[in-house]
């Protein structure tokens, strides 16, 4: 087994800064745009305002790091954490969770289909019927699993340590790509930017697979379709159409570049692929390293170099706001054939190199997953309707959320971690919430943007993550994450898009396993 405790500040810092130089990786990236491409030096953000107590006090909390991994449940991954809210046993059907590890070649469909499938009209009864796509004979009911928690120390570490979100669901009821759409729009298409259901256009994206095409972004080849719901559809929504991978909405990026005075970066593994959500908005495509821009940078190894020379003492500025996407090969994506440690130990690398950086007592991490992966969990989505007027297709998800949702929303359960020196320790959020609307919310609040102002899953709940801050209290020293088995030369030496050869080489085939 696996723990955690303290290095020395100085010891780490001077390794880790040590692996940048010898990696021969290409080198940290200092600029960013915060408004038009050519903007180039990053401005400090503006003082939070028009929010009460307990925003924070003036520059306390100036960066938000958000660390996003793949396809996992509260149940299936952090079973029997402290605090966390998990069974050993499925109260509905009786069946025992049996362990697996993370490496385990088990991938279980988590289309929408497979959604309505396992929830199967609110009754949680469907997972039994979930299969492995893999040759081998798996075992029976698959999808009751969790993994071994001598393979997640650092994921459980940090939960305990700073604080974890219970009752988060998913935005979205399916796959990857529409879930990275939520994670910066609060959709995937189908909704009015003053807010509800767009009658005249009411398709929202659902899967992951291209029809008549290839990619899965404003890059993908002309006549690329993908499927999508229609959000006039009942609970838990009907798949009706198809349409393109590039959609104009509203988005939390485009309040802060309107906003002045706030950079923003988002790294991912490929630019047309799942996990590049920016790239499938056509207001930000401009931003991408593919078309002169300097925010969207597809190249998830680039993330961990830069990163890592937040410690170089004014070689590197961390911006207001950064999205972290993995590689394949460390994103906890499940039938991964590389180690145990990869994907936990990107996260913990990250950590530390921020935390041990002068940037920890002005920044918030979040570490969450984008989707439930097909895996059990016991905690059940509900349904109602709107007022019971039925002609608006608008449901609530009365257990747990209580907010107007869309026919598209409402999904499974989700890890969200939150750290920072000003988080209260071993805090547990326990109000149901879509994770994406939550999220967003609390960088509207944080960055001043005005709570609800995308008019999406961030109108859908009031949860914020203000509770798991105390603001008056001295910034909590950083106590570095170790042992970690994977070097940090595995993820800067990696070439962009998977695979070894350095993080100067780009590789912008879709792969399918990245879901």
């Amino acid at each position: 087994m696996r723990s955690s405790f303290v290095l020395s500040f100085a010891a780490l810092a001077f390794a880790a800064v040590g692996i940048v130089l010898v990696s021969g990786s290409v080198p940290a990236r200092q600029l960013w745009a915060t408004g038009p491409v050519g903007a180039t030096t990053p401005t400090p953000s503006p003082t939070p305002t028009g929010t009460p107590t307990p925003t924070p006090p003036p520059g306390n909390i100036q960066h938000i790091v958000i660390i996003v991994q793949e396809n996992r449940t509260v149940d299936n991954l952090l079973n029997g954490m402290p605090g966390a809210d998990t069974v050993s046993a499925d109260p509905v059907t009786h069946a025992l969770l049996h362990p697996i590890h993370m490496t385990d070649p088990c991938g279980i469909s988590h289309a929408h289909n497979s959604f309505t499938s396992e929830y199967n009209n609110g009754a949680m009864d469907g997972f039994p019927a979930s299969t492995c796509s893999v040759s081998t004979p798996p075992p029976s009911a698959p999808a009751f699993a969790y993994v071994y928690p001598t393979e997640t120390d650092h994921y459980r570490y940090l939960g305990t340590t700073y604080a974890f979100a219970n009752h988060l669901l998913q935005d979205n009821s399916g796959p990857s790509f529409p879930a990275h759409q939520y994670l910066f729009r609060g959709q995937a298409g189908g909704i009015k930017t003053t807010g509800g259901i767009d009658f005249s256009n009411p398709w929202s994206i659902s899967e992951n697979s291209s029809v008549n095409g290839n990619g899965t972004s404003c890059k993908a080849s002309q006549g690329t379709l993908t499927k999508d719901l229609d959000l006039r559809s009942a609970y838990p929504g009907n798949s009706s159409s198809v349409i393109p991978p590039c959609i104009h909405t509203n988005n939390v990026i485009d309040e802060l570049i309107q906003h002045g005075g706030l950079s923003w970066v988002y790294y991912s593994d490929k630019k047309t692929g799942l996990w590049s959500g920016p790239m499938a908005e056509p207001d930000l495509i401009q931003y991408a390293d593919t078309d002169g821009g300097t925010n969207i940078i597809n190249c998830s190894p680039q993330a961990m170099i830069d990163m890592l020379a937040l410690q170089g003492h004014g070689i590197h500025a961390l911006p207001s706001l950064t999205y972290i996407m993995p590689d394949g090969q460390w994103s906890d994506h499940p039938g991964d054939p590389d180690t145990n440690t990869d994907g936990e130990d990107w996260v913990a690398n990250l950590v530390n190199a921020i935390g041990t950086s002068s940037y920890w007592s002005s920044t918030v991490i979040i570490v969450t997953w984008d989707d439930w992966g097909g895996w059990y969990d016991h905690y059940a989505p509900g349904q109602g309707s709107n007022g019971g007027d039925p002609t608006n297709a608008i449901i609530t998800c009365s257990n747990p959320l209580g907010g107007y949702v869309t026919p598209a929303n409402c999904g499974f359960r989700v890890p969200l971690i939150i750290i920072g020196p000003y988080v209260k320790p071993g805090f547990v959020v326990s109000n149901p919430a879509p994770v994406y609307g939550a999220l967003n919310r609390f960088i509207q609040r944080t960055f001043g943007l005005g709570e609800g102002s995308m008019n999406a899953s961030d109108l859908w709940t009031s949860e914020n993550f203000s509770e798991a801050f105390d603001f008056t209290q001295a910034p909590t020293p950083f106590q570095t994450i170790a042992p970690i088995i994977t070097p940090t030369s595995r993820y800067t030496n990696a070439k962009c898009g998977g695979g070894t050869g350095g993080a100067g080489v780009n590789n912008d085939d879709e792969d399918p396993s990245h879901s």
